[in-house]
């Protein structure tokens, strides 16, 4: 067992615009070192980041923050930059543990570390991707679980996915799920609902994440609900295009609305006021938008045998993500029976009230001071 006082450093480069709210890794990394230094004061904590405003509120007497002095550089160097010389600045400040949130560890940082991985998206199915690179794929990713001592998988679907196809020992890998803070849902109202009675699909438009099924299915569900709307709220990704096309196809220009990139605060208040949300992803290495619904009080339609089904299990509607039918009437369900509406929704939250950010981050330490 480590003693207390260890000094352990966390690569928060992935932590660009907390006020705003960072998505994906960056939110996972904010709401983690966030939680451990409400919870620690006993070790020592080193953040590294890209810029000093990205990590001004973490300034704590156990915190010290670095700012890679050669960041501006990256654009120009990328490998040399990421592989290189944040390596070697990693290296000189002497970490007992150094915890790298985002996947990989950089090529030469060969100490002891903590990798955590959030799916493997890349390896199960390469065509969701414009391209999947080669040195990623083939050397940095290998590389990087093979030389951390600790894995965390934010699903069991991920460790499961880490055994089969890179033959890693399970002992190796600790499975955290990720979390939400409760304290955001609270702090939000749900307010005037401007947009009338609506169904929300919340993520980046991309082929992964079975659209175009959540546009078939409601066009069959509206059938009944002329007053319903689908929202779709997330930035445009790869692929986005056939997405809006199916729209125009179908005639549903009036009925679905495209919000792009919304805020933390507006993605609440968005989830407060839907019907239920809708994410029938074909695969996510943890799926936080059904956990955030859950935290929402709002019912989730998610995809059986996924990530989502594993920790979501009892408090969502699972369905199969490649029939349309199906989830038509899973949505038509929820609009119709108001009582299974209100037991997905203590169910949900009940199930959000155990997986929190605290939780986490506990886990999280409690790793960091096993052998």
């Amino acid at each position: 067992m480590i003693s207390n006082g260890v000094k352990i450093g966390i690569d928060c480069r992935s932590i660009v615009n907390p006020e705003r709210g960072d998505t994906g890794i960056g939110h996972y990394a904010y709401y983690l070192v966030k939680n451990l230094l409400e919870r620690d004061q006993s070790n020592q904590y080193v953040l590294f980041g890209n810029s000093r405003e990205s990590l001004q509120e973490f300034k704590n007497p156990n915190v010290q923050l670095r700012v890679f002095a050669f960041y501006k550089f990256k654009k120009f160097l990328p490998f040399i930059y990421n592989h290189l010389l944040v390596a070697r600045w990693l290296k000189n400040e002497k970490c007992d543990l150094m915890h790298f949130p985002a996947n990989i560890i950089p090529l030469f940082y060969s100490e002891k570390s903590v990798l955590t991985v959030h799916d493997l998206s890349f390896v199960i199915n390469p065509n969701w991707f414009v391209k999947v690179s080669y040195f990623f794929s083939k050397i940095l990713f290998p590389g990087s679980i093979e030389k951390a001592k600790k894995i965390i998988a934010v699903s069991e679907t991920v460790k499961n996915d880490l055994i089969k196809k890179f033959n890693l020992p399970s002992e190796k890998i600790s499975v955290i799920y990720n979390g939400v803070d409760l304290s955001d849902y609270n702090e939000v109202e749900a307010g005037d609902n401007k947009y009338g009675r609506y169904i929300l699909f919340l993520g980046t438009v991309e082929p992964r994440k079975n659209i175009l099924i959540l546009i078939k299915a409601f066009s069959k569900a509206i059938k009944d609900f002329p007053d319903l709307i689908l929202i779709i709220a997330g930035q445009k990704g790869w692929k986005y295009k056939p997405v809006f096309d199916l729209i125009n196809v179908l005639n549903l220009k009036d009925k679905v609305k495209y919000l792009g990139y919304v805020s933390k605060d507006k993605k609440i208040y968005l989830l407060k006021n839907a019907q239920c949300l809708v994410f029938p992803s074909f695969y996510e290495g943890f799926g936080l938008p059904v956990l955030e619904s859950l935290a929402a009080r709002t019912p989730v339609i998610t995809s059986a045998g996924t990530a989502m089904a594993e920790f979501g299990r009892g408090s969502v509607v699972l369905i199969d993500p490649a029939d349309s039918d199906q989830l038509a009437e899973a949505i038509v369900d929820i609009l119709t029976d108001h009582n299974l509406r209100d037991q997905l929704k203590q169910k949900g939250y009940q199930k959000a009230q155990a997986l929190t950010w605290a939780a986490s981050a506990e886990k999280t330490l409690k790793l960091y001071l096993s052998d």
